[in-house]
């Protein structure tokens, strides 16, 4: 079975992520947590589907 890799080789299935948004009308202020310890924070255009890829993209197999 082929194991899902993070960007770094670390294996993140099943490891499980907090997404927390700050939501406006034209960009969300997103912050990433994993284990207590903030990992990411970015701001982005207030699209779903990028957040969704981005996520998938950066922490592959993670749950979120």
């Amino acid at each position: 079975m082929k194991k899902n890799k993070s960007n770094d080789g670390i294996d993140l299935n099943g490891e499980r992520f907090f997404i927390s948004l700050d939501v406006h009308k034209k960009s969300w202020t997103v912050t990433i947590r994993h284990a207590n310890m903030q990992i990411e924070q970015f701001t982005q255009p207030s699209n779903c589907e990028a957040l969704v890829n981005h996520l998938h993209q950066r922490y592959p197999g993670a749950e979120f």
